[in-house]
Protein backbone atom coordinates (compact mmCIF):
# COMPACT_ATOMS: atom_id res chain seq x y z
CA UNK A 1 0.00 0.00 0.00
CA UNK A 2 2.35 2.68 0.98
CA UNK A 3 4.44 1.82 -2.55
CA UNK A 4 1.81 2.00 -4.10
CA UNK A 5 1.18 5.99 -2.63
CA UNK A 6 4.49 6.97 -3.19
CA UNK A 7 4.06 5.58 -7.09
CA UNK A 8 0.50 7.38 -7.40
CA UNK A 9 1.33 10.97 -5.49
CA UNK A 10 2.71 13.95 -6.49
CA UNK A 11 3.83 15.29 -3.95
CA UNK A 12 4.57 13.23 0.00
CA UNK A 13 4.77 15.15 3.01
CA UNK A 14 7.05 13.75 5.76
CA UNK A 15 7.38 15.23 9.32
CA UNK A 16 11.20 14.73 9.73
CA UNK A 17 13.54 14.23 7.42
CA UNK A 18 15.02 11.01 8.68
CA UNK A 19 11.81 9.31 7.05
CA UNK A 20 12.75 10.11 3.79
CA UNK A 21 15.02 6.57 3.81
CA UNK A 22 12.34 4.77 4.12
CA UNK A 23 10.48 6.05 1.35
CA UNK A 24 10.88 3.88 -2.02
CA UNK A 25 13.93 4.99 -4.30
CA UNK A 26 11.62 6.83 -6.99
CA UNK A 27 9.32 8.70 -4.20
CA UNK A 28 12.30 10.98 -2.75
CA UNK A 29 12.23 13.37 -4.60
CA UNK A 30 8.43 14.12 -4.68
CA UNK A 31 9.56 14.35 -0.95
CA UNK A 32 8.87 17.55 1.63
CA UNK A 33 9.48 17.79 5.02
CA UNK A 34 6.79 19.53 7.40
CA UNK A 35 6.70 19.60 11.62
CA UNK A 36 3.83 19.82 14.02
CA UNK A 37 3.97 22.60 16.46
CA UNK A 38 3.11 24.05 20.24
CA UNK A 39 0.40 21.54 21.84
CA UNK A 40 -0.10 23.62 25.28
CA UNK A 41 -3.10 25.68 23.70
CA UNK A 42 -4.96 22.39 23.22
CA UNK A 43 -4.02 20.78 25.86
CA UNK A 44 -4.78 23.78 27.90
CA UNK A 45 -8.69 23.74 26.86
CA UNK A 46 -9.12 20.26 27.97
CA UNK A 47 -11.78 20.08 30.52
CA UNK A 48 -12.77 16.49 30.95
CA UNK A 49 -11.97 15.25 34.38
CA UNK A 50 -11.04 11.61 35.20
CA UNK A 51 -12.07 10.95 38.86
CA UNK A 52 -10.53 7.66 38.90
CA UNK A 53 -7.25 8.82 37.75
CA UNK A 54 -6.98 11.69 40.09
CA UNK A 55 -7.80 9.46 42.93
CA UNK A 56 -5.05 7.07 42.50
CA UNK A 57 -2.51 9.53 41.28
CA UNK A 58 -2.70 11.37 44.82
CA UNK A 59 -2.96 8.29 46.74
CA UNK A 60 0.03 6.39 44.65
CA UNK A 61 2.44 10.10 45.35
CA UNK A 62 1.28 9.93 49.05
CA UNK A 63 2.53 6.47 49.67
CA UNK A 64 5.71 7.52 47.91
CA UNK A 65 5.77 10.77 49.80
CA UNK A 66 6.26 13.28 46.44
CA UNK A 67 4.07 15.99 44.94
CA UNK A 68 4.90 15.10 41.39
CA UNK A 69 6.39 12.91 39.31
CA UNK A 70 9.81 12.59 38.29
CA UNK A 71 9.41 10.77 34.73
CA UNK A 72 5.72 10.49 32.96
CA UNK A 73 5.18 8.59 29.96
CA UNK A 74 2.00 10.43 28.26
CA UNK A 75 1.17 8.23 24.83
CA UNK A 76 -1.78 6.49 23.50
CA UNK A 77 0.97 4.98 20.76
CA UNK A 78 0.85 1.00 20.63
CA UNK A 79 4.29 0.25 20.01
CA UNK A 80 5.49 2.51 22.62
CA UNK A 81 8.54 0.50 24.52
CA UNK A 82 7.56 1.00 28.07
CA UNK A 83 9.38 -2.25 29.38
CA UNK A 84 12.37 -0.48 29.12
CA UNK A 85 11.29 2.42 30.99
CA UNK A 86 9.86 0.33 34.10
CA UNK A 87 12.95 -1.58 34.08
CA UNK A 88 15.07 1.24 34.27
CA UNK A 89 13.26 3.19 37.25
CA UNK A 90 13.01 -0.22 39.39
CA UNK A 91 14.80 0.40 42.81
CA UNK A 92 15.89 3.77 41.89
CA UNK A 93 15.06 7.11 43.16
CA UNK A 94 12.84 7.96 40.27
CA UNK A 95 8.99 8.18 40.49
CA UNK A 96 7.45 7.13 37.30
CA UNK A 97 3.31 7.98 35.94
CA UNK A 98 2.68 6.00 32.90
CA UNK A 99 -0.45 7.01 31.39
CA UNK A 100 -0.72 4.60 28.23
CA UNK A 101 -4.47 4.70 26.83
CA UNK A 102 -5.96 1.00 25.91
CA UNK A 103 -2.75 -0.86 27.01
CA UNK A 104 -2.66 -3.23 29.36
CA UNK A 105 0.36 -3.20 31.85
CA UNK A 106 3.30 -4.94 30.79
CA UNK A 107 2.56 -8.46 31.40
CA UNK A 108 6.15 -9.71 31.99
CA UNK A 109 7.59 -6.58 34.07
CA UNK A 110 5.83 -5.78 37.74
CA UNK A 111 5.55 -2.46 38.11
CA UNK A 112 7.20 -0.91 41.26
CA UNK A 113 5.04 0.80 43.62
CA UNK A 114 7.31 3.60 42.12
CA UNK A 115 5.64 3.24 38.99
CA UNK A 116 2.15 4.05 38.44
CA UNK A 117 0.71 2.39 35.38
CA UNK A 118 -2.72 3.99 34.28
CA UNK A 119 -4.31 2.32 31.23
CA UNK A 120 -7.57 5.13 30.06
CA UNK A 121 -7.35 9.01 28.92
CA UNK A 122 -6.62 11.20 31.08
CA UNK A 123 -7.03 14.95 29.84
CA UNK A 124 -8.01 17.66 32.03
CA UNK A 125 -5.53 16.64 34.74
CA UNK A 126 -2.67 16.17 32.45
CA UNK A 127 -2.47 20.38 32.79
CA UNK A 128 -1.29 19.83 35.98
CA UNK A 129 0.93 17.25 35.57
CA UNK A 130 3.02 18.80 32.74
CA UNK A 131 2.43 22.31 34.13
CA UNK A 132 4.14 21.55 37.26
CA UNK A 133 7.70 23.32 38.49
CA UNK A 134 9.32 20.26 40.05
CA UNK A 135 11.96 19.13 36.84
CA UNK A 136 9.99 16.10 35.66
CA UNK A 137 11.83 14.48 32.41
CA UNK A 138 9.07 13.21 29.87
CA UNK A 139 10.17 9.80 28.51
CA UNK A 140 9.85 8.42 24.43
CA UNK A 141 9.60 4.91 24.35
CA UNK A 142 7.90 5.05 20.79
CA UNK A 143 9.08 2.59 18.18
CA UNK A 144 6.67 3.17 15.11
CA UNK A 145 9.22 5.15 11.90
CA UNK A 146 7.12 7.92 12.68
CA UNK A 147 7.49 11.23 14.93
CA UNK A 148 5.96 11.00 18.06
CA UNK A 149 3.58 14.00 19.16
CA UNK A 150 4.46 13.30 22.61
CA UNK A 151 7.85 15.22 21.52
CA UNK A 152 6.15 18.17 20.97
CA UNK A 153 4.33 17.83 23.96
CA UNK A 154 6.77 17.74 26.17
CA UNK A 155 8.91 20.32 24.25
CA UNK A 156 5.47 22.78 24.94
CA UNK A 157 5.62 23.24 28.43
CA UNK A 158 9.75 23.01 28.01
CA UNK A 159 9.94 19.12 29.91
CA UNK A 160 13.93 17.61 28.61
CA UNK A 161 13.17 14.21 27.20
CA UNK A 162 14.53 10.49 27.60
CA UNK A 163 13.88 8.62 24.12
CA UNK A 164 15.06 5.19 22.71
CA UNK A 165 17.72 5.42 20.09
CA UNK A 166 15.92 4.96 17.01
CA UNK A 167 14.72 7.61 14.61
CA UNK A 168 13.90 9.46 13.64
CA UNK A 169 12.96 10.13 17.75
CA UNK A 170 17.49 10.33 18.07
CA UNK A 171 17.88 12.60 15.66
CA UNK A 172 15.31 14.85 17.11
CA UNK A 173 16.53 14.65 20.79
CA UNK A 174 20.11 15.10 19.61
CA UNK A 175 19.99 17.84 17.05
CA UNK A 176 17.74 20.20 19.47
CA UNK A 177 19.86 18.67 22.43
CA UNK A 178 16.08 18.26 23.69
CA UNK A 179 17.69 15.32 26.56
CA UNK A 180 19.09 12.42 26.23
CA UNK A 181 19.16 9.29 24.08
CA UNK A 182 19.21 5.73 25.12
CA UNK A 183 19.81 2.07 24.30
CA UNK A 184 18.62 -0.38 26.72
CA UNK A 185 17.19 0.51 30.60
CA UNK A 186 20.85 0.59 32.40
CA UNK A 187 21.15 3.96 30.75
CA UNK A 188 17.82 5.70 32.30
CA UNK A 189 19.36 6.85 35.84
CA UNK A 190 22.52 7.99 34.20
CA UNK A 191 20.46 9.74 31.86
CA UNK A 192 17.93 10.95 34.46
CA UNK A 193 20.78 12.92 36.74
CA UNK A 194 22.61 14.11 33.33
CA UNK A 195 19.52 16.04 32.91
CA UNK A 196 18.36 17.28 36.52
CA UNK A 197 21.71 18.77 36.61
CA UNK A 198 21.58 20.93 33.67
CA UNK A 199 17.78 20.89 33.29
CA UNK A 200 17.18 24.27 32.54
CA UNK A 201 19.69 23.63 29.26
CA UNK A 202 17.39 21.45 27.83
CA UNK A 203 14.15 23.21 28.75
CA UNK A 204 15.46 26.25 26.83
CA UNK A 205 16.21 24.26 23.85
CA UNK A 206 12.66 23.23 23.83
CA UNK A 207 11.60 26.36 23.11
CA UNK A 208 14.26 26.52 20.09
CA UNK A 209 12.87 23.66 18.80
CA UNK A 210 9.69 25.15 18.62
CA UNK A 211 10.90 28.16 17.00
CA UNK A 212 11.77 26.16 14.22
CA UNK A 213 9.16 24.02 14.18
CA UNK A 214 6.18 25.21 14.57
CA UNK A 215 2.61 25.66 13.17
CA UNK A 216 3.13 28.04 10.88
CA UNK A 217 6.17 26.63 9.59
CA UNK A 218 4.22 23.26 8.48
CA UNK A 219 1.17 25.20 7.24
CA UNK A 220 3.34 26.96 5.21
CA UNK A 221 4.91 23.72 3.26
CA UNK A 222 1.18 22.26 3.18
CA UNK A 223 0.20 25.09 1.33
CA UNK A 224 3.31 24.84 -0.99
CA UNK A 225 2.03 20.87 -1.64
CA UNK A 226 -1.66 21.62 -1.69
CA UNK A 227 -2.57 25.12 -2.50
Amino acid sequence: MRRLLCLLSSSIVVFHKDLVEFLPKRAKNKTVVACFGDFRTFIETQEEKNQEFSILSRSWMKLNGISSPDMVSISAAKRSNLKVLIEGVEDKNINTLIIAPNRKPETNVKCPKNVLFYTNFVREEVKMILNTEHKIIGFIGHENKSVPTSIYMYASYGIPVIGLNGPPVNSIITEFQLGEVISDSSMIEECVDKIRTNYSHYSNNCKVFLDKNSWEVSADVHSKVFI
